[in-house]
């Protein structure tokens, strides 16, 4: 039996056990080598994200028997429409048409489905908006905002309106102490 005198044997690292990006997954292991700082990662380094959806909505009021636009608070209402879809490129808008009672029911679902394609046409050609990002629906007198047969209920229920859509992804932060603006426990 020898016996070895004073000289110790190591094992050579061949892992890389450093952790550049600093998300708690040394580099070996790591999927993602570029995390962003505070994102919380999956058991391999990669950022984990969330869904967020936000909605914007908006009413175009018509004129009776009328199935196109006039005045400047229709193209402001348009503006502000196309401006929220243009800052969101991946968004997408339901416009759905309605009319008051006055008139047949197939008169009302006809001039509904006119007063929402007018408003389809108006944010693309006006304002460049592509067609895929249109989604168009009419209801004629159904959902009424206002029910019976007076000239305030008319008026109210000679509508168009606008729901924009927007999903985006939110990277999830990693929890901490420091993650909460103010104290949790008092």
């Amino acid at each position: 039996m020898s016996q070895k005198t004073g000289i110790m044997s190591y094992h050579q690292q061949t892992l890389d056990i450093h952790d550049d990006d600093l998300d708690g997954v040394i580099n070996e292991r790591d999927h993602c080598l570029n995390t962003p700082v505070g994102a919380s990662v999956n058991s391999v380094g990669c950022p984990q994200w969330e869904a967020v959806l936000s909605q914007y909505a908006q009413t175009i009021f018509f004129s009776r028997d009328s199935s196109s636009l006039s005045g400047p608070k229709a193209q402001k209402v348009l503006q502000e429409i196309a401006t929220v879809v243009i800052d969101n490129p991946q968004s997408t808008i339901i416009l759905t048409g309605y009319a008051s009672q006055p008139a047949s029911d197939d008169y009302n679902l006809k001039l509904s489905q006119r007063r929402a394609e007018h408003v389809q046409q108006q944010l693309i050609q006006n304002f460049g908006l592509s067609t895929d990002q249109i989604k168009i629906r009419w209801k004629g007198e159904q959902n009424l905002i206002k029910s019976g047969n007076t000239p305030q209920a008319n008026q109210a229920n000679r509508r168009v309106t606008a729901l924009v859509i927007n999903e985006q992804n939110r990277l999830i932060k990693k929890w901490s102490a420091q993650t909460f603006p103010q104290p949790v426990f008092q």
